[in-house]
């Protein structure tokens, strides 16, 4: 048959049970013995860990020739053939759609990342039963499919049953539409189950905008410690800023403008310097901010930068337009200001 070397009789007759099992279930056969066996030995089949596996196949094979479409499919799905499984039950839900079939194949649709297909029959199934993970997944296909609106309502209800993968995905979708208190509580769940690098620096995040400043200076700077990504230094840095630590964060937006240089690290480079009396290379650095990124913030801070430098008539020039742009009652408060001081001096 090959004269490939078996390392006893029994091994290679498993591994002829093993091929008539798949060819019993439409598995296409595309392998050797040979091949299979090395995934045998490397544990990546199914059936690596089954010690009577001739006994067990055997009879499997016998009821398998015989096993109906819907029978079929269900088991495919169960084993993890998710192509064959799909065809399959694509044809039994022709004739008749049960909600273990709508669970299946919406399951293996979505994990082969076809969302289109997947959804109508993950909907069907989170209409008629509660199942926390089949929820999951339907937020997760709504939102790749830009309904993310919707895909967080499923995701909370995926989380208020306990699905712990729901809780990092609804809290980052809260952190995306903004709503940074929801998110810090579905974070807080997430970190529980499982502590990963995106659910702290969301978490950081979260923390910043809520005020929870010393909390997310703690997931922040874990974070570092284990990564020393860029953009994890900057939230960093912030977070330090809010709690006056302005010794702390100055060196690191230091070295973030030398090493890549975002307008976002000039920005925050040249507020904290100006925090930190230090106006002309603050001026610096706010001038690359608005050179580079040319936001209200920018025009705002280089404004107020002017004003406090001394240069009144130049920061209204700045912080007339931040305010054209929508800064706020920040902006008119140092604009009011700096008119004041030019009409003094006339």
């Amino acid at each position: 048959m090959t004269s490939y070397q078996f390392p006893d009789g029994a091994t290679m007759h498993s591994l002829v049970a093993i091929r008539r099992y798949e060819e019993a279930l439409g598995i296409p056969i595309f392998h050797s013995l040979k091949q299979l066996h090395m995934t045998y030995i490397a544990g990546k089949t199914i059936f690596s860990s089954v010690p009577s596996i001739v006994e067990d196949l055997s009879y499997s094979y016998n009821i398998l020739r015989n096993e109906q479409p819907l029978e079929k499919g269900l088991r495919l799905f169960n084993l993890g053939y998710l192509d064959e499984c799909i065809s399959l039950l694509k044809t039994v839900t022709e004739k008749q759609r049960t909600f273990d079939v709508c669970k299946a194949l919406g399951i293996a649709l979505f994990r082969k990342g076809d969302y289109v297909h997947a959804f109508p029959y993950l909907k069907y199934f989170a209409e008629n039963e509660v199942n926390k993970k089949i929820f999951y997944y339907l937020g997760l296909c709504l939102e790749e499919l830009g309904d993310k609106t919707d895909a967080l309502l499923w995701l909370k209800k995926a989380s208020s049953l306990g699905e712990e993968e729901a809780f990092f995905d609804t809290g980052r979708l809260f952190v995306e539409n903004a709503d940074y208190s929801a998110a810090v509580v579905f974070l807080r769940k997430s970190i529980r189950f499982e502590q990963k690098k995106d659910t702290f620096f969301l978490l950081g995040v979260a923390c910043y905008y809520t005020a929870q400043y010393e909390e997310g200076l703690h997931y922040l700077q874990e974070l570092t410690e284990l990564d020393p990504a860029l953009e994890y230094y900057h939230w960093y840095a912030r977070t330090l800023i809010k709690l006056n630590k302005i010794d702390e964060a100055l060196p690191i937006f230091r070295s973030l403008v030398n090493m890549r240089g975002d307008s976002g690290d000039f920005h925050w480079y040249g507020k904290t310097l100006l925090q930190n009396d230090q106006k002309t290379e603050a001026l610096t650095y706010l001038r690359k901010a608005l050179e580079t990124r040319g936001n209200a913030t920018d025009y705002l801070w280089y404004g107020i930068c002017l004003y406090q430098s001394g240069m009144y008539a130049e920061s209204v020039k700045y912080l007339t337009s931040s305010q054209k742009m929508g800064a706020g009652d920040v902006c008119s408060q140092w604009l009011n200001l700096a008119m004041e001081k030019i009409i003094k001096r006339i």
